[in-house]
């Protein structure tokens, strides 16, 4: 097991510069239009851009997380895979995740109980490019400085994997989860509000069946929280839509976002 994991995306999606992050990030929050406060949610669907593409959306979702989480201890961040094809859920054999804010150590406990379960293995190999994962740890490092990351790479599994995995998890009171997801993909203005609109639908809605990979790359995590959602009773809200074209200008070939709130 090899002891610190890099970056990958640092001076390209976010700052490299601690001071800069920061600033950027806390500029972010700064914005945030409205806070509705779910009290016991700790299930966040965020999304996984650059942060001034998906940045303000990202901000939105991570205030509503520190509002109901103030004190959390540990982080599940589930990430799809968008350079490594595979049908297994990744866990790494690091022991920390290095970013511009420091090291995060990874939680080997919790990972070892979920690998020992059958609901993933690991493997280094999906992490040592993807951006999904670890553009969320500098919002959370800024939230709550110590934690412990448990972060999962998710595959092509079934809702049941993932939904097992968010069980096993949330068995610890202080532990929220992050799925990382995108909405729509390069389509115009007009058609990527309307294809996101319905993909919010869907999502609030708990329409597992009918969320495609078109819909959202991280459909695979997605599918699982919301499976989740169902056995417990859970509702979902939508806290903030937009896409790149209402962030970063560019309205002819956009990206969307969502942030949602799983909550009682």
């Amino acid at each position: 097991m090899r002891e610190i994991k890099k970056a990958n995306v640092a001076g390209s999606f976010y700052p490299e510069n601690k001071g800069q992050l920061q600033e950027f990030i806390q500029n972010l929050f700064s914005r945030v239009r409205v806070i509705k406060n779910y009290p016991n949610a700790r299930i966040f669907i965020i999304p996984h851009a650059g942060y001034i593409f998906s940045g303000p959306v990202a901000a939105t979702s991570y205030q509503e997380l520190k509002a109901s989480n103030p004190e959390f201890k540990k982080a599940l961040v589930l990430s799809p895979s968008h350079y490594y094809s595979m049908d297994f859920v990744a866990a790494p054999n690091f022991k920390s995740y290095l970013t511009p804010m420091g090291q995060i150590p990874v939680d080997q406990s919790m990972l070892r109980q979920i690998v020992n379960k059958g609901l993933c293995k690991y493997d280094d190999h999906p992490f040592e490019q993807e951006h999904a994962l670890e553009v969320h740890l500098p919002f959370l490092q800024v939230l709550q400085p110590k934690f412990e990351l448990v972060p999962l790479i998710v595959g092509q599994v079934t809702p049941e994997v993932v939904e097992e995995i968010i069980e096993c998890a949330l068995q610890e009171t202080k532990t929220v989860v992050v799925i990382s997801s995108d909405l729509s993909h390069f389509d115009n203005y007009e058609s990527a509000n309307k294809k996101d609109q319905r993909t919010a639908q869907l999502i609030t809605d708990l329409q597992i069946s009918k969320l495609q990979g078109e819909m959202a790359c991280g459909h695979y995590p997605l599918k699982g929280a919301l499976l989740y959602a169902q056995k417990h009773g859970l509702r979902v809200d939508c806290v903030d839509l937009r896409n790149s074209g209402d962030t970063a200008g560019d309205k002819a070939r956009v990206v969307g976002y969502g942030g949602f709130v799983i909550h009682e």
